[in-house]
């Protein structure tokens, strides 16, 4: 998992969330999620709740750097 997009898709499939379901988590819009795994966008201003609705580290979610993955939970 070298990419955010990949980390966000392996964290959400961990926790068994569509992209809609995590978008209502996280306040967001689906197409805010699906661009961000799709590595279209980079998602910098939307990363903090992502991660909170996800429950992982926001620098693993960033750069994959630290412990807080959701292997972790």
């Amino acid at each position: 998992m070298d990419t955010l997009a990949s980390r966000l898709a392996f964290a959400r499939r961990a926790r068994d969330l569509s992209q809609p379901a995590l978008a209502k988590l996280a306040g967001l819009s689906q197409s805010t999620i699906g661009n961000i795994e799709a590595g279209i966008r980079g998602g910098a201003s939307s990363l903090a709740q992502i991660a909170h609705a996800l429950e992982v580290s926001y620098w693993w979610l960033r750069d994959g750097t630290g412990e807080g993955g959701p292997e972790a939970c």
